[in-house]
């Protein structure tokens, strides 16, 4: 069995590198130790940062030091705070002669900078060190490519619990109106803003309802952004977990989901089980599987009439929105289960020793 050194935030902390961490954990088949990293997922101050850079930094050099785990299990994002530590990380692995395995996440474009000039000669003699990377879109891959990484890559993806799908089957809807959810981040970059003003717009013509399911920074913002009007037409549950997360989706009968930039959401995968038809943008790794009119639609991050139009045809149609259910919860259950993808990692770590 492999013995792994999986570096993670504590899976209490809300996010998707945390779920994904909680799955790996439960349905590997390998022997896999989690590295917990202070203070992440807290609102911190520059002090705090600093403290808990340091003290994260000198644990994981303790814990390399006597650990008898063959590989070291990475989860950045392209931030700058990320890329630095993540690359300390790896630096101090590969001095211990442990094999490094990456599995990128979350990616902003406005970042991309840390892989230009200084920072690149960084994140070269550190990150590029790894055995393998696993990345969620083709062009994030091709990116560090031809920037020189010229180790081991592949593509995977995100995944959803099998639990969540255990023994759901797609009721026909019979409710007079039609509920959009919004599950993520309350915050700019989740496009919360312009969910809303959509929404504002619509619901002066069609009987709809929009749900809000989450925390973030623009909760109150949003919440003062609504007009008087609409506000009776607008639910907001804060974040939800479990048995509140899976009647989220079964009340729901569209998921929109205008982000600005992304690895490969969960969320988006998680409403394709429960059989919801997808408004998305065209950012991260969505491109990639993303099947226009068969999933739903997936829209340029900027084009508001793209979105508008799209939630106009899933509104005003019924039996599309329900051809596209089917399809997207048996697409779902062949692509994106947690044990199918977790055995591929499976497979990585064993290659790697």
């Amino acid at each position: 069995m492999v013995k792994v050194l999986l570096v993670t935030p504590k899976l209490s902390v809300p996010g998707g590198v945390s779920e994904f961490n909680k799955m790996l954990l439960n349905y590997s088949s390998s022997l896999l130790k989690p590295f917990f990293l202070f203070g992440a997922g807290h609102n911190q101050n520059a002090i705090f940062k600093s403290i808990a850079f340091l003290l994260n930094i000198i644990r994981f050099f303790l814990v390399i030091a006597f650990t008898s785990s063959k590989i070291v299990h990475l989860n950045p994002s392209l931030g700058s705070n990320a890329v630095v530590r993540d690359g300390i990380f790896c630096f101090i692995a590969k001095l211990f002669k442990k094999k490094v395995y990456i599995h990128w996440h979350g990616w902003n474009p406005d970042n991309e900078y840390l892989l230009e000039g200084k920072s690149l000669g960084f994140v070269k003699k550190t990150l590029f060190k790894a055995d393998h990377i696993k990345f969620l879109s083709s062009s994030f891959s091709k990116l560090f490519v031809e920037k020189g990484f010229s180790n081991i890559t592949s593509l995977g993806n995100t995944f959803i619990d099998d639990s969540l799908l255990d023994g759901y089957e797609i009721i026909p809807d019979i409710k007079p109106d039609v509920n959009i959810l919004f599950l993520s981040t309350i915050s700019k970059n989740k496009g919360i803003y312009l969910t809303v003003e959509l929404f504002a717009e619509l619901v002066q013509d069609y009987n709809i309802t929009l749900t809000i399911a989450g925390n973030g920074p623009e909760l109150e913002g949003v919440n003062g952004f609504l007009s008087n009007d609409i506000r009776n037409k607008v639910f907001f549950t804060g974040h939800i977990t479990g048995q509140d997360k899976m009647n989220a989706y079964k009340n729901a009968d569209i998921y929109l989901f205008p982000s600005q930039y992304e690895g490969m959401p969960t969320s988006v995968l998680e409403a394709m089980g429960f059989g919801l038809p997808i408004i998305c943008s065209a950012v991260g790794a969505l491109p990639d599987f993303f099947e226009n009119e068969k999933m739903g639609f997936i829209v340029n991050k900027d084009d508001k009439g793209g979105f508008k139009l799209a939630l106009k045809g899933l509104i005003e149609d019924k039996s599309f929105r329900e051809q596209v259910s089917v399809y997207n919860h048996n697409y779902a259950k062949e692509h994106f289960l947690a044990s199918k993808a977790i055995e591929k990692i499976d497979a990585d770590y064993l290659n790697l020793v």
